[in-house]
């Protein structure tokens, strides 16, 4: 196949993820998410300095948003609420060509194929799509980690694990909470993604610590480098311990220490979204996976396990 037969089915999934989401694109703020940002964005731009959003502060995803606004100031559109929620709109149709080439790796290509057609539609994520939020340019790094540490990990070099470190820091200045989450089956990965070299077996546990340390240390310092002016300023009016308060409401009260490690809120947002249908399908595709590559299975039950 050619290079440009190789591009072409990842453009076709942008093109129509992004022309079905301009169909639904929000005309106005209907979420206060995407007027808060609005109004931080313009003030970013106007003040020349980082301010912050919500709950964890949300740095990036504010960064992010005057970027946009900008961008559209520049074209001569002065709809600051239309430029936050069309960043939603291209960062979410660009996740879905990322976890086109996700899905790829772990399977192939029809499977990746149907299943970027599947989230493209998906109505969780169709409308999270289609207003400002974290979520989408918080998903694009996160995929975009995730293509590190499946592919690049073959070949075991530590730049690899600096720019997959680094993207995890970038979700973590857009969405610190679901960042912090990833660490645990991002590090078992790179623990497991590739056997003990023959000629080195004693020396695999020490480099498999140096690989995690070098994603480690990547990711901190990328995410404290956006909350820096929070640290050492009450930036933009932020108060940092809402930063506190934020995680122990999202965090420590929901958890669940029954006998099972739940997050409540996750729980009841997977049971309201699940069919019968899916549940049936994500069952089929489980097992198929358990006896293909146990370790890929074993991967996504840390990923899952907080919901």
């Amino acid at each position: 196949m050619s290079g440009r037969e190789k591009a072409l089915i990842p453009l076709i999934i942008f093109l129509l993820g992004f022309l079905l989401r301009m169909q639904f694109i929000s005309k106005g703020p209907y979420h206060v998410d995407a007027l808060r940002m609005a109004i931080t964005a313009e003030q970013i731009i106007e003040q020349k300095r980082v301010l912050y959003l919500q709950a964890s502060g949300l740095p990036l995803t504010a960064l992010l948003g005057a970027v946009f606004v900008s961008f559209f100031k520049g074209l001569g559109v002065e709809n600051s609420v239309l430029a936050v929620n069309f960043m939603s709109v291209f960062f979410s149709s660009a996740s879905l060509v990322l976890f086109y080439f996700f899905v790829k790796e772990i399977f192939n290509k029809t499977t990746a194929i149907l299943s970027a057609v599947l989230l493209s539609v998906n109505p969780i994520f169709l409308a999270s799509s289609v207003y400002a939020n974290s979520h989408a340019p918080s998903s694009f790094f996160l995929l975009l980690m995730l293509m590190f540490l499946f592919r690049e990990a073959k070949k075991r070099t530590k730049g690899n694990y600096i720019w997959a470190g680094m993207l995890l820091g970038l979700m973590g200045a857009t969405r610190l909470q679901e960042a912090a989450f990833m660490f645990l089956p991002a590090a078992y990965w790179i623990f497991v993604a590739k056997k003990a070299a023959a000629e080195k077996p004693n020396c695999w546990r020490k480099e498999r610590l140096q690989e995690l340390s070098t994603f480690a240390i990547s990711a901190f310092l990328v995410t404290l480098l956006f909350y820096l002016p929070m640290i050492f300023e009450q930036s933009g009016g932020y108060d940092p311990s809402v930063f506190k308060d934020a995680f122990e409401v999202n965090i420590i009260k929901g958890m669940s220490w029954g006998k099972r490690f739940v997050l409540k809120a996750n729980t009841q947002h997977f049971i309201r979204s699940l069919t019968f249908l899916g549940f049936f399908v994500a069952a089929a595709g489980s097992v198929h996976l358990y006896w293909e590559n146990k370790k890929k299975f074993f991967f996504f039950v840390l990923w899952f396990l907080p919901a």
